[in-house]
């Protein structure tokens, strides 16, 4: 069970994360009380993101779309999001009648400035991309997971739809935390060890060389990620303003992904048996 940050430690971070420059902060309904504290501290002058959903197939409802949207906007204390994402959006919507009139709602509604979508996986990604519907995609991007923006490249040559990336440190394992995996995640040991070292031999430590490949990919317009103390966020900024990495060490670091092994994404880490 994750451990909910104390209320003034959130407020701190959050404030901190603004001071520093930080103009634009993602969340969702889904992540517990998220929205109402970016509603309590952030100020004016930022740019939030927030979800609808998740809705699979058969469960989008305009009326229910609505409520969430206005929820919120009342939970976040503003008059207008700048990007309303589907949660967890997938290829099958395409053709689902109430997804399409839930977006020509969208659209016209002026508390919504864009519509993005997050996504698992190349398949969903790729026909997000491709859909028409989404001025930003998001999508899952690591050291050892590289597959699905590689998958999209080519598709977003046009610039008509910016990709964000998260989950570029895996949950922790390309950080201190992952140090001490549990027994069901043998299979990330060696690969993050691999890691550990080139990081060290390129003067960084392995969550430095982690953000700074992220910000680093072409034609990424922003990195999502997420920090729970100062000292973390302190470190993130630092990386991200430490400027491009050598063009020898990205080509170098293709080599460390491992090609959608289900070990490299977490929604398989409850089914894998150590």
């Amino acid at each position: 069970m994750v451990e909910l940050l104390p209320e003034d430690e959130a407020a701190r971070l959050l404030r901190k994360a603004r001071d520093e420059g930080i103009r634009r902060f993602d969340t969702a309904p889904s992540y517990g009380v998220a929205e109402e504290r970016l509603g309590r501290f952030l100020g004016p002058g930022t740019e939030v993101w927030t979800k609808l959903g998740p809705f699979g197939r058969g469960a989008i409802r305009i009326g229910r779309c609505q409520r969430s949207l206005e929820a919120s906007l009342e939970r976040l204390r503003r008059e207008r999001l700048d990007l309303v994402q589907w949660h967890n959006w997938t290829a099958d919507l395409l053709d689902d009648a109430e997804f399409l009139l839930c977006c020509e709602k969208l659209r016209k509604d002026q508390r919504v400035g864009d519509l993005g979508a997050t996504t698992y996986g190349s398949e969903d990604a790729c026909a997000a991309v491709t859909s028409g519907f989404f001025r930003v995609v998001q999508l899952e991007w690591n050291l050892l997971n590289q597959s699905v923006l590689d998958s999209v490249h080519q598709l977003v040559s046009r610039g008509d739809v910016a990709i964000a990336l998260r989950s570029v440190f895996l949950q922790g394992v390309l950080t201190g935390r992952g140090e001490h995996l549990p027994r069901s995640l043998d299979g990330l040991r060696e690969p993050r060890l691999a890691l550990v070292k080139f990081a060290g031999d390129w003067g960084m430590d392995v969550a430095e060389l982690a953000l700074r490949a992220a910000l680093n990919q072409p034609g990424v317009a922003s990195v999502v990620f997420g920090v729970d103390e100062e000292e973390a966020l302190s470190s993130a900024l630092a990386a991200a303003r430490s400027g491009p990495l050598p063009s020898r060490c990205l080509a170098e670091l293709k080599a460390f992904d491992l090609k959608g092994a289900p070990v490299a994404d977490p929604r398989s880490w409850d089914s894998i048996v150590s």
